[in-house]
């Protein structure tokens, strides 16, 4: 009986097998990739604020920052070059202010 309930608990899960509260699956880890420095974001939005001036379209300086801002945090460097690309091709800024901007996103990138 006592040899039952001691293979019930370890069938079931003891103290000692259930997962942590940190636990990942090592295996299925996902890549690092580059996003914005978050201890570094309130220079960066100043440094934003700057390149932008520069914009010759200043109607689009607003919704060029927010988009910009949310995709170099939540998605990541990339996405954000991806969209300055876009905006480009869309004739809203020049290739100029896009290298400008992308430069200003690779000095406060961070591996995340």
């Amino acid at each position: 009986m006592f040899i039952l309930a001691k293979l019930r608990k370890y069938q079931f899960g003891s103290h000692s097998s259930r997962r942590k509260h940190n636990w990942s699956n090592k295996n299925a880890r996902s890549e690092k990739k580059r996003m914005l420095d978050t201890r570094r974001a309130k220079a960066f939005h100043f440094d934003l604020d700057d390149e932008l001036c520069k914009i010759a379209n200043q109607d689009a300086v607003g919704f060029l920052r927010g988009n910009i801002n949310a995709k170099a945090n939540a998605l990541g460097i990339d996405e954000a070059k991806e969209y300055l690309d876009r905006m480009v091709d869309d004739k809203v800024i020049t290739e100029q202010e896009c290298e400008s901007i992308g430069t200003l996103l690779d000095r406060y990138s961070k591996w995340r």
